[in-house]
């Protein structure tokens, strides 16, 4: 048998079915039961195959439909399992990440004497390696060097001068040791010794290397002034050679500064938790975001309402069928009555019964 097409009825059908039905008065109603030695007819039964047959048929639609969704979820389970056991487990080092970056905070926020954020040193480096490069590029180019490798030597040179102003990260090191250097060991609390190294005045020791790297770092200086003098001065006399290789010192002293301001190794450490922080959280939100993930979920959801919506249409089809087969016996009361009997008086209608 072929589907039955069935639609919502509306307020207004239920209305006008209201307003058709007219109660007509008589002197007394009559109803006969169903006789007991009647069963099921030929035509009650066919109806009741029809109703299981509807039942069947939306469940083999629902199967046809959502068979590629569930065929696609049924591929990527594996993945889609495996994936949601590794998303539980990282959710323990995201946790992880932020307790350390909250313990890390706490601990040495106090200590802490970075000004501002990491932008401004940054911008100011770059600003001075610009600065720094015109000057060699330009004058090299007039003397005429190949453009792209007078750049370049340029852009290694700018290097150089900003590198060597690196060094006064490693005095600012020295200093905050000293002020941070606690005398003994029980002065520094249980929270700051997982970060001993800072309070023990250890980095005071590195003293002499920060004063070789200085010597080291103005050396470099000194040459790259030198070399931006003689070129400068070949070209535009040494009033141009004095001035631009006076900016070269003073760009590696302006590094040497912006190096110093920057540095805290506290701060660095606090950063670096926070940063870590984000960076598992990241990754955590790309897992959980990944492509085969949302398409597995996807596949499943659709599958399971394909499949809920064709068994309750298919419920639907059999209940009207029930409603078509009891209106096929009001046409024969002479046959199997009015209706079912009522039960006896006192007793009560048992489950098998009804």
């Amino acid at each position: 048998m072929a589907n039955l097409h069935l639609r919502k009825a509306s307020a207004p059908d239920h209305l006008a079915n209201a307003r058709s039905n007219r109660l007509i008065p008589v002197d007394s109603a009559t109803a006969i039961p169903r006789p007991p030695t009647i069963g099921d007819t030929y035509g009650e039964l066919a109806w009741d195959a029809q109703s299981v047959a509807q039942e069947h048929l939306f469940k083999s639609e629902a199967e046809r439909i959502s068979r590629v969704d569930s065929a696609r979820h049924s591929a990527l389970s594996p993945y889609a399992n495996e994936s949601g056991h590794l998303i539980a487990e990282n959710r323990s080092v995201v946790s992880e990440a932020r307790k350390r970056a909250a313990l890390t905070a706490a601990a040495l926020s106090p200590w802490r004497r970075r000004k501002g954020s990491s932008w401004g040193y940054r911008f100011r480096a770059c600003a001075l390696c610009v600065g720094e490069v015109m000057g060699p590029a330009n004058a090299a180019i007039i003397f005429g060097d190949i453009p792209a490798l007078a750049v370049l030597q340029a852009v290694s040179a700018g290097t150089a001068t900003i590198t060597a102003g690196l060094t006064g990260a490693e005095f600012k090191h020295l200093h905050l040791s000293a002020e941070r250097k606690r005398e003994k060991p029980e002065d520094i609390s249980d929270e700051l010794a997982p970060y001993q190294h800072l309070f023990d005045g250890s980095g005071l020791k590195a003293g002499r290397y920060a004063t070789i790297a200085l010597l080291s770092g103005l050396t470099v200086g000194l040459l790259v002034a030198s070399a931006i003098f003689s070129l400068r001065a070949a070209l535009d006399g040494s009033a141009a050679g004095i001035a631009f290789g006076s900016l070269a010192i003073a760009v590696t002293l302006a590094s040497f500064i912006n190096s110093y301001c920057h540095a805290d190794p506290v701060s660095d450490l606090i950063d670096e938790a926070h940063s870590q922080y984000r960076k598992e959280l990241r990754a955590h939100r790309r897992l959980t975001a990944h492509f085969l993930i949302l398409v597995a979920g996807r596949a499943k959801e659709r599958s399971r309402s394909i499949t809920a919506e064709q068994h309750h249409r298919g419920d639907a089809a059999s209940s009207h069928l029930t409603a078509l087969s009891y209106e096929s016996l009001t046409g024969s009361p002479d046959v199997v009555g009015h209706g079912p009997a009522a039960p006896a008086i006192g007793r009560r209608i048992r489950k098998a019964d009804q």
